[in-house]
Formats: structure tokens, sequence, C-alpha cells
């Protein structure tokens, strides 16, 4: 259409665009700018181009050619794929994830309304399974160890990163307290609780020395940390096989299935954990008078275990991991500094209480922790 008026350019343009054609225009002048404007895409040359062409374009073509074009819409499908793949990917990995996630609550609130006998059968024997995991990989990894890079680079933010790192210190011992939580229901709690908090003690400290050092002694934590593009990692211990020469062999896939059954150990722990301090919070009247009831069929506190469990599915969706952990170190140091000043104040409150568990020395030992 050679010599056109603006208004014949703007009609075709509004009549392809109602057949529903993609419609891209090229134009230098103001007359163009109905068109440029209506179009899907405006392209003005940047030369030659008026600024009323410039101002209802979409994209300027800085040298006036033409084949910069088809280079934009190279450029431009190639941002829409890349954008398309990402969100796909991302979208699916997410829904996974949250979906096995919530499987996972719905699984083990079941299980622990059913029983704590069944729930802490399924604890040990997964908790077995994840020690066993950790053991292999001290197997391997500390015939290999330097203990000169036990000390490597060992302060990179100075003292404050120690502080910075205690909470996930903490993490590793964190729900210990939860065995209290069963003196309830144990058979002989005198007995029990002595024994089920020392296991659980030494078992912990054993692992914890065993998997710091095997894991640091390889390379430094440098090279089980940090991924070649400068962020970090959360799965350090199969890093450290990889510096050990194990790529994608039989061990390293063993370690990562039985990193799950860690986390499922962790979760469930917790999860029995705290069905049973909702429960006692409530029943000492300083929660919600609805949770104090326990399930007439099974006799376990089912309806904290399913409040709980809605507020897990809840911080699910933050996808917060880090900060959650701080939140509930916090939560944690929080609740046992007011258990520690319980401790002595009833003791000085009710002194000729019987007392099944003895605190020694008083008052050193409760203050210190």
């Amino acid at each position: 259409m050679a010599r056109c008026s603006p208004t014949d350019k703007y009609t075709l343009v509004k009549g392809l665009i109602k057949n529903r054609e993609v419609v891209a225009v090229t134009g230098d002048g103001t007359n163009d700018g109905p068109a440029l404007s209506e179009a899907d895409v405006g392209f003005a040359m940047g030369i030659a181009g008026t600024g009323v062409a410039k101002e209802a374009s979409d994209i300027i073509v800085l040298d006036d050619n033409f084949k910069s074009i088809v280079k934009a819409v190279s450029w431009g499908r190639n941002v829409y794929d890349s954008i398309s793949k990402f969100l796909v990917f991302q979208l699916t990995v997410n829904i996974v994830a949250i979906t096995i996630s919530i499987i996972a609550y719905l699984l083990f609130t079941a299980l622990n309304i059913y029983g704590v006998q069944a729930a802490a059968r399924i604890e040990l024997m997964v908790t077995i399974i994840a020690v066993a995991g950790l053991l292999l990989f001290s197997f391997v990894a500390l015939p290999e160890i330097q203990f000169s890079m036990l000390s490597k680079n060992s302060l990179p933010n100075g003292v404050a990163g120690i502080f910075a790192a205690i909470p996930f210190a903490i993490w590793f011992f964190l729900g210990i307290e939860g065995i209290a939580n069963l003196a309830e229901e144990a058979v002989n709690p005198k007995r029990t609780m002595y024994r089920g908090f020392l296991s659980a003690l030494f078992t912990l400290i054993i692992l914890c020395c065993l998997t710091f050092i095997s894991s640091n002694g390889v390379a430094g934590w440098e090279k089980i940390v940090m991924l070649p593009d400068g962020t970090t990692n959360d799965a350090p211990l199969p890093m450290a096989l990889a510096q050990l020469g194990y790529g994608k062999d039989l061990i390293y896939q063993v370690l990562i299935l039985v990193g799950i059954f860690g986390l499922i150990a962790s979760f469930h722990g917790l999860m029995l954990a705290a069905g049973r301090s909702s429960f006692e919070f409530s029943k000492s009247g300083y929660g919600p008078g609805f949770l104090n009831k326990l399930s007439a069929r099974f006799n376990t506190p089912a309806r904290s275990l399913i409040v709980n469990m809605f507020i897990g599915i809840a911080c699910l969706f933050t996808g917060k991991t880090g900060e959650l952990i701080t939140i509930s170190v916090f939560g944690a140091l929080t609740l046992y500094i007011l258990s520690m000043t319980a401790v002595i104040r009833l003791r000085k409150k009710e002194p000729d209480l019987n007392r099944p568990f003895r605190v020694s020395p008083f008052p050193a030992t409760p203050i210190l922790a």
C-alpha cells in the first residue's frame, strides 16, 4: 500500500488483529504513529524516525536496519521460551515437593493418632537406617581425612560467624526434650526416661563429631559447602563423597536415600513431641480448651496432632527453611530458659514434692543450662 494515508494504515492493522493475526509495523514518520501504537509490536527507526513514531512504538531499531528486526524477534522468542521452561520446571518441582510433603504430614499424623507404640516403632526403624547411613559415610571418609583441613579458613566471617552458626548447631540437638513428652505413656518412666535421654545424647554427640570430622576433613568446608557459581549447597555429604571420587555410584546413591530416612526420623520425632506439647499446654490451662481432649478410640491427642499438621503445612508454603530453623531454635531456647526457671522456682515453692528425677548439683545445673 504505497503512499497510503495514516487512517488506511491504522485500518489495515486493526483488521489484521481482528482476524487474530499478530501484527508488527515499522515506521519512521509522525503519520505512522496510530498504526505503530495499534500494532502488537511497533518498530520505529532510531536514526530517521521522528519523536512521535518512537513514542508510539514498542521497539526502536537503533541502526535503521531491517535485519535487526529479525534479530529482535529471535531474542524475544528465546526469552519467552526460557521463561516458559523456567516456570514449568519451577511449578513442577514445587508442586511435587509440596504434594509429597503434605502426603507425609497426613501419613505421620494418622500414624501418631493411631498410637504411640506404632509411631515409636516406625521412628526407631527409620532412625536406625539414618544412623547406619551416617556410619557408612564416616567409614568411607575417615581413612581419607586430613586434619589440617579442619582448620582451613575456619572463621571466614570472624567471631561473629560463630554466633550466626549457633542456631544451626542447636538444630542438630533440637527436639531431644520431646522424650519427656512421652513420660505419661511410658511403662516405667523413672527408668526409661533416663535411658532415653542418655542414649539419645550419646548417639547425637558421637554422630555429630563423626560427621563433622569426616565431611570437613576430606577437603575443607569450602569444597563441600560452596558451589562453583559461588552459591551455597544444602547437601554437603554427597559433595564430600564427590571429593573422594564417588560420583553417582552405589555408595553415593545409598547415602542420598538414607539421608531421606534421616529427614523422616527428624520430621516424625518433632511431630510426635509437638502433638504432646500442645496437648499438655492446653491441659494445664494455657492453651485452647479443645486441644486437651484425647481420641476416644485411640486414646491419643488427635486434635493437637491435627492442628499441628495444619500449622506445618502452612509453613511449607513460605519456602523460608533457614528463617524457620532460626525461629524454631529461638522458640526452643525460650522454652529451655522457662523450664530451668520453673525447676528452680518449683523447688523453692514445693520443697517436699515427690520427685522421681534428681537435679544434681542444684541449683548449679539449671542455672548453667
